[in-house]
């Protein structure tokens, strides 16, 4: 076997990821000089390598235990501890630091320049360039077939459809790329922002329109909206020489809506009568109404276009608003209008693909495995999960291929931090309540039945069957998983997080002390409805109650 390269280098010292070892020279370092195991403890090795990758910065105490104890409450004391040992090992003094530095009682700052080896930054840079698709040749395949139709005049409306993350940019930026080497084709893209009240009227479009003006020969698409569409040109007013600028254009009222969609239909026919174009318009679950009332106009014309128009949304987040897409979609579905891509999560074969080609080398199955279960095949979790457990060492190469070296730790570390905004803004858009009961929800995991819900909360069982009802029907961040019977007689409905690790950003949002009560809540009525039937949930009991720190309790299963 060959010596493993994947350790960072610091002083004197060298850290062993692969063996959670500390070395000086050719000398393994005891953290713990008593005992014979001169291997790092995992704690203090994840405490150690989290201080040394973010050299120089201030590491909260609060930091730590959130990324190194994610789903255990701790007190500060294990981390003192964990520093203590680390310090000893190191020979460093917390008064005369050299490695590791107090900052007041807030952290610890890692005060050395680490070296990592060579290969992990070169397999780090590789994943940061990498622009890898996979798993999705049959959508690339409609979307070319929809521009191919639309080069020989039938005009083309596409949406492209799936959760946040799921590739539809990507996918769409491939097809971008690719249209670049057809100098015959115009394209334009824009997208919608999220507002909290009404939007601006055809704001994408405006956005796409205004790239066509600029572009080479862009002149000739600003002469075709002087002559076609002059109610749009007042909204572009940057596409004009200043003495052309109008005043500053009145809200789009019904009278100039209409006039609007009739003028930028006309000058679109003209234009892709001899001049192929491609129109983008992204997150239209965030459009306004004239914009969908737009694409709906335009879909439903008769004459010959040499016009591809495709647009991407989210499903669940339109369900959501109720939004005037759905039923536009519905309609011009029902007239063979439209086509739909809707885009699915990467199945394990198109995971095994993708960190084979980042990583650059064979992935044994347990590390595909692991990336499965915990991104459900989200492709934007999957790179963002990858380099992380190749940063913590949780992943490394070992005779050329990649294994995996701490599946429990892999399952439990943090989440990257790219992450936590996406996954956490979904949930802030949600009531309060529903917030709060989805953190309940997550604290009895993966899985959880309405009736142990209701025990951490001040609702009735029922309330919570209808919120849980709700949220699942508008695909908001849980799904139905069927029905519980429980032997104390009770029935409620069970529901499960689709993605893992939606369900632990919102577990790592409750505060430490709340965890413990709710540990303790949900732990006492499972206990209570499975009472004399214990034997078929000691897993769960024994986690719960561990967790709401009633370790007797735990014992007894």
């Amino acid at each position: 076997m060959t010596i493993p390269t994947d350790h960072i280098e610091f002083g004197p010292f060298r850290l062993d990821i692969l063996n959670a070892r500390l070395w000086r020279g050719n000398q393994h370092i005891a953290l713990r000089p008593w005992c014979q195991d001169t291997r790092l403890r995992p704690r203090a090795f994840a405490v150690l390598r989290y201080l040394i990758e973010r050299t120089h910065q201030l590491v909260t105490k609060e930091e730590l235990l959130l990324h190194i104890w994610p789903e255990t409450h701790v007190s500060h004391t294990v981390l003192r501890v964990c520093i203590l040992e680390i310090r000893r090992a190191l020979g460093d003094r917390a008064d005369t630091p050299t490695y590791i530095e107090t900052v007041g009682r807030r952290g610890y700052r890692f005060l050395q320049c680490p070296r990592m080896v060579a290969e992990n930054l070169q397999v780090l840079e590789r994943i940061r360039q990498s622009n890898a698709m996979v798993g999705r040749q049959r959508e690339i395949n409609i979307l070319h077939m929809a521009l191919s139709q639309a080069l020989h005049g039938t005009r083309q409306l596409v949406f492209v459809s799936g959760e946040a993350g799921v590739g539809k940019t990507a996918m769409i930026d491939a097809l971008m790329t690719q249209i670049t080497t057809y100098p015959e084709v115009w394209a334009g893209r824009g997208t919608c922002i999220e507002y909290s009240g009404p939007g601006e009227a055809y704001l994408p479009v405006l956005e796409a329109l205004g790239q066509l003006g600029e572009r080479p020969k862009g002149h000739l698409f600003i002469d075709l909206l002087r002559q076609a569409a002059p109610a749009w040109l007042t909204h572009l007013p940057a596409l004009l020489p200043v003495a052309e600028c109008p005043p500053t254009p009145n809200q789009v009222t019904g009278g100039i809506q209409a006039r609007m969609l009739r003028e930028l239909t006309i000058a679109l026919e003209r234009f892709t009568a001899q001049t192929p174009l491609v129109l983008v318009l992204e997150d239209l679950h965030w459009s306004d109404p004239s914009t969908v009332d737009l694409l709906t106009f335009l879909a439903k014309r008769q004459e010959p276009a040499k016009l591809l128009v495709i647009g991407t949304y989210r499903p669940a987040e339109s369900t959501m608003h109720q939004h005037p897409l759905i039923n536009a979609l519905r309609e011009l579905h029902g007239q063979r209008r439209c086509t739909e891509i809707a885009v699915p999560p990467l199945d394990i074969n198109h995971i095994r693909m993708y960190a084979e080609n980042t990583l650059g080398g064979p992935v044994a199955p347990t590390v595909v495995h692991l990336l499965a279960q915990r991104t459900e095949g989200n492709p934007l979790f999957v790179t963002h999960l990858l380099p992380d457990l190749v940063r913590q060492g949780l992943i490394t190469r070992i005779d050329g291929t990649w294994l995996l070296q701490d599946a429990g730790q892999a399952l439990q570390t943090a989440l990257p931090d790219g992450l936590r905004p996406l996954l956490t803004k979904q949930l802030e858009r949600l009531s309060r309540i529903e917030q709060r009961l989805l953190e309940v929800a997550s604290v009895v995991g993966d899985t959880f039945a309405v009736a142990a819900v209701t025990a951490a909360t001040q609702l009735e069982m029922e309330d919570v069957e209808v919120i849980c009802e709700s949220l699942a029907r508008q695909c908001q961040l849980i799904a139905e998983a069927g029905l519980a019977r429980w032997p104390d007689g009770t029935i409620s409905g069970t529901y499960r997080f689709p993605h893992a690790l939606q369900r632990q950003a919102i577990y790592e949002r409750i505060s430490p002390g709340r965890r413990v009560m709710l540990h303790r809540q949900i732990g006492a009525r499972l206990e209570a409805g499975f009472q004399g039937h214990e034997a078929e949930i000691t897993s769960e009991l024994t986690y719960h109650f561990l967790q709401g720190e009633t370790p007797l309790e735990a014992l007894r299963y």
